[in-house]
Order: C-alpha cells, then sequence, then structure tokens
C-alpha cells in the first residue's frame, strides 16, 4: 500500500535544515494512535488547521509518503473487518480492567501484550479539521457526506517514511523551501 500526500505539522522551531535532518517528529504526549511519527492523510486543511489549533499558527507542514505491506497496516477507516476487530479487542480490554479504556491504551495494550504486526495505524478523526465541506445526500434527510475527512496516519515505523520535506510554513522566511 503506498499513502503519498501525507501532511505532518509541527512546531515552527528550528531552521528547514534541522527539521528535515531529524526527520519526522515522534509523538509521545498525549498519542491518539499511540506513539509513533503522526500525519494528516490527503487534505492540506487539516493539516492547516491543526496548526492554527495546537500551535496558534506558528507552525510548519511537512510532506511525506509512505509504502506499507497490505498485512501491517490497522485500517480503522478503509477496513471494516479490521475495525470490527479492534472493536472486539476494546471490549476485551475493558472487561479486564473493569473501565473504559481509550483508543490510544488499547493500541498500546495491543502492541505489549498481543501480537501486533502493524507498523501503521490509519483512522478518521471526528470533529478535527475546521471546514469539513459536508453535503447532504439528499434534501429530505439531514445525513451528510464528509467531502474532507480528517484522517489520521500513525507510523510506528520510521524506516516507512518517504520523501520528508518542509510544505509549508507559517514563518515567510520559510516559505517556498523544501
Amino acid at each position: 500500500m503506498i499513502f503519498s500526500e501525507l501532511y505532518q505539522t509541527i512546531d515552527n522551531k528550528g531552521t528547514p535544515d534541522s527539521i528535515l535532518r531529524n526527520g519526522p517528529i515522534y509523538c509521545e504526549r498525549d498519542p491518539w494512535l499511540g506513539k509513533g511519527f503522526y500525519f494528516w492523510d490527503t487534505f492540506i486543511e487539516v493539516a492547516h488547521w491543526w496548526g492554527h489549533v495546537r500551535y496558534k499558527d506558528n507552525y510548519i507542514i511537512c510532506s511525506a509518503n509512505i509504502h506499507v505491506n497490505q498485512g501491517e497496516c490497522l485500517d480503522l477507516h478503509g477496513n471494516m473487518q479490521q475495525l470490527k476487530y479492534f472493536k472486539k479487542c476494546i471490549r476485551e480490554i475493558e472487561a479486564k480492567f473493569g473501565e473504559q479504556v481509550t483508543v490510544s491504551f488499547v493500541i498500546e495494550y495491543l502492541k505489549y501484550a498481543a501480537h501486533f504486526p502493524f507498523k501503521v495505524i490509519r483512522a478518521r478523526t471526528e470533529s478535527c479539521g475546521g471546514e469539513s465541506f459536508p453535503r447532504k445526500y439528499v434534501r429530505s434527510y439531514t445525513q451528510e457526506l464528509m467531502l474532507t475527512q480528517a484522517v489520521q496516519i500513525c507510523v510506528i515505523d520510521k524506516s516507512l517514511v518517504n520523501d520528508y520535506s518542509v510544505y509549508y510554513s507559517s514563518d515567510e522566511e520559510f516559505q517556498g523551501l523544501s
């Protein structure tokens, strides 16, 4: 599987050279899908939204792509069987711990307590991304198709990240560099 048009929004610290030298930024503080390298899938608008919300408009967006084998991606957005499996895991872990658990907890638990062959996790995130650009299916119903979706990709194995480059910076000095 190839995921291209991936965007990582990071705090605007340092120069583009130092950012590229250090490669993608690793997230371990409050990671939604467990520890890893986080990217927004396809929609640059969502990466800008995260820069506005998380970094108060002082951010850099880097682009990349990844190549991963089919069986190494836990796709909670595009693979309904894997989503069903993950739902079962949540129920089993909640039964063991006796409380409602977070997605991040379940993923980290599975990494260390079970066979976890995945190097990439992909999931749609609700209530993220600013302008969602919805369209009604038909006028008589309220349900909408979300044409801009906030899909996160958490890369566990850094070696899968290719072509990491500066795509955008809120600092005019960096504009156009990549």
